[in-house]
Order: structure tokens, then sequence, then C-alpha cells
């Protein structure tokens, strides 16, 4: 792997990261999974406390892409 295809693999990991993120929070939110809407919707921080857990679990999500592409790679030598 060549430096160059670096930022575009943290790119991509990112992007694939904040998808899935923003997926889970919808879901969470849709459905009222233990209580997620019930608990924040009233909050005037409601919009806060959800990007923040957006963009955590979208980091989180990022890094587990970048780990499991770096892991492959380890594999094909």
């Amino acid at each position: 792997m060549s430096y160059v295809s670096l930022p575009r693999l943290f790119l991509n990991a990112t992007a694939i990261g904040l998808t899935l993120s923003a997926a889970l929070i919808t879901a969470l939110w849709h459905f009222n999974i233990n209580g997620f809407y019930d608990t924040l919707a009233p909050s005037g921080d409601a919009l806060l406390a959800l990007v923040l857990i957006w963009v955590s679990n979208g980091l989180l999500f990022a890094a587990v892409q970048v780990g499991y592409a770096v892991h492959r790679i380890g594999d094909a030598d």
C-alpha cells in the first residue's frame, strides 16, 4: 500500500463510519429503543446530544474500519 492511498483509506472509513452511525442513531430515535426518544426529546439539548452521539459512534466505527483494512493488508503479505 502506498502512502498516497492512506488518506483515501481514512476518508472512506470515516464516510462509512458516519453513515453507519447515522443509521444507528436514526433507528434508535425512530423505534425508541430503551426510551431513547422519550429521554432526549423533551430536553432542550437534544440536538447537541444527537450530534455528540453521532460523531462519537462515527469515529468509533471509522476506527474499526481502518483496523480491519490494515489487518487485511497484513494478511495479503
